[in-house]
């Protein structure tokens, strides 16, 4: 089971500095796998999801056939996002289940915050014992073109859905059929309504 940086939302390393400067402890920056939005760092959204994806590679790599992987995983960001589940896929680990699991206390972000995100998503994969030849791509598919989940959507908003309700019920039900749609336009979606 892994929970691993969910791209911008926390700059680990960036916060514990005065810690570790008390502490007299060297730091690795360079090898975190996060979003930062200080230049000196240069720590991308590119190079987060490179440096997650040789991890994920790796964890395919180790995993014994038929043995799982738990990957907890939440963001609004759509690169991050669509990289994630499109390497997950392009690897050949296999969907078993997807699931919420709620904070046990939010931050005042999470709170306060437009569409803040109030839980993770727990996405366990498996890797199977061999590779499938027959394997469909995962589809990132988009909600102008598709009138019915959109229109599921209105319908939740129009009954009192809160945004993170509505993204935690399309993706787990998108997930399972192997599609996904970008969080900018499943907010933007909830948004307009």
């Amino acid at each position: 089971m892994t929970d691993p940086p969910h791209g911008n939302r926390i700059p680990y390393l960036e916060l514990s500095m005065l810690w570790n400067s008390w502490l007299n402890k060297t730091v690795d920056y360079e090898s975190e796998i996060v979003v930062s939005e200080s230049r000196e760092r240069q720590k991308t959204t590119e190079k987060y999801n490179s440096l997650l994806n040789e991890v994920l590679k790796e964890c395919f790599r180790v995993l014994k056939p038929e043995r799982h992987i738990s990957f907890m995983f939440n963001s609004l960001d759509d690169k991050a996002w669509v990289n994630i589940v499109k390497t997950f896929y392009s690897i050949g680990f296999e969907l078993v289940e997807i699931e919420t699991l709620g904070y046990s206390a939010n931050s005042v972000v999470q709170d306060n915050r437009k569409n803040g995100l109030q839980t993770d998503f727990i996405i366990t994969y498996k890797k199977p014992a061999s590779k499938r030849s027959n394997r469909n791509e995962l589809k990132v598919i988009s909600l102008k073109k598709n009138d019915t989940l959109a229109r599921t959507i209105q319908d939740m908003v129009i009954s009192g859905f809160k945004p993170f309700q509505i993204m935690n019920r399309i993706y787990c039900e998108l997930l399972r059929v192997e599609k996904f749609v970008k969080p900018s336009e499943l907010i933007s979606i909830i948004g307009n309504e």
